[in-house]
């Protein structure tokens, strides 16, 4: 068991001690783990970085993970959503005019949910925003006010590409 010590001397010098030992003012003694390192540590890790999921799951009252809870789905805070999502090097930001195969569309909430193809059977599970679909007028764009849901890789052009298009009316240009 001194190997075993040691080796563990060993990984807490090379990687760090993730655990802290805190007293209470009572005279407890607890162990308190980094989230945040956890969270760092697993993401680097090429063996479990597929394991994790970004974004809340629609198990569609179901719920076997804690990415499948409605909390995770409906009631997170706005501050606490994921802010954007990479879809074919490009990277979508919540609340940004982004262009989709069907329209301009802003993206209010990523999530995962089962979508059913019309060539199989199965659902399989993919990646979608909530949010709402915008039109181009000849006074610019209008917003309408009824959320719709999007597959995120109908995504195609993010809002600096738009910015960038001189005949889209309504932009002003940088």
């Amino acid at each position: 068991t001194l190997t075993a010590l040691q080796a563990q001397d060993h990984v807490c010098s090379c990687i760090g001690n993730p655990t802290h030992k805190v007293t209470a003012s009572s005279g407890n003694i607890f162990y308190i783990n980094s989230i945040g390192s956890a969270i760092t540590k697993d993401y680097s890790n090429p063996l479990t970085r597929f394991c994790m999921h970004d974004y809340p799951e629609d198990g569609r009252g179901n719920m076997s993970q804690v990415h499948h809870g409605s909390k995770m789905l409906h009631d997170l805070p706005k501050e606490l959503l994921v802010p954007s999502i990479c879809v074919d090097n490009n990277i979508y930001f919540r609340n940004e005019l982004l262009q989709s195969t069907t329209g301009f569309f802003i993206p209010t909430y990523f999530f995962q949910g089962n979508v059913s193809s019309r060539d199989t059977e199965q659902a399989s599970l993919q990646v979608l925003a909530l949010g709402y679909p915008v039109v181009r007028m000849e006074a610019g764009f209008a917003v309408d006010p009824e959320c719709i849901i999007l597959e995120v890789s109908s995504f195609q052009w993010t809002y600096i590409d738009l910015q960038t298009d001189i005949h889209l009316c309504g932009f002003t240009c940088r």
